[in-house]
């Protein structure tokens, strides 16, 4: 498969650029298959300007153009002001989980999506993580079940 992964923001320039790259390569007789996002956000991130919404329309670009929509990772930080708020973390990721899950009924082939945690804190000034016992995250973080309404192993 050719897929075309963007780690950035979902800033409406930054995907413009990847539609024309794909309209480009298309138009050059190359394949591509699939746009990817690297979901490396922050807790809260469904709920800041239209950032779902946009998301939600990417997949529709995606769809109406015959590509495949790959979230390849789906990292929720949490900053040092938000430490313990697990709940909130859990919230972010299952706004996109219910996103992804709403466009697949449409038809949309999503062929990967992960529960991936990020199981650290932001970098402290002395460069510490402030990393708990991964499984002490996991007890913490709503259950992917829960969220997302599949068997998963988290």
């Amino acid at each position: 498969k050719q897929i075309i992964n963007q780690h950035g923001d979902m800033g409406t320039a930054t995907w413009d650029k990847i539609k024309s790259l794909v309209k480009y390569l298309r138009d050059k007789g190359l394949r591509v298959d699939g746009i990817g996002f690297q979901a490396h956000i922050a807790v809260g991130w469904e709920k800041i300007g239209d950032n779902l919404k946009r998301l939600s329309n990417l997949i529709d670009w995606a769809q109406a153009n015959k590509l495949e929509f790959h979230i390849t990772e789906n990292n929720v930080s949490l900053s040092n002001q938000q430490a313990g708020k697990w709940n909130d973390q859990a919230e972010t990721f299952g706004a996109i989980v219910k996103l992804i899950k709403e466009k697949s009924k449409t038809g949309l082939r999503i062929p990967s999506i992960s529960p991936v945690y990020t199981l650290r804190q932001a970098r402290s000034s002395r460069g510490d993580c402030g990393t708990e016992k991964i499984e002490q995250k996991k007890k913490k973080l709503m259950d992917w079940n829960t969220i997302s309404g599949h068997d998963s192993d988290v």
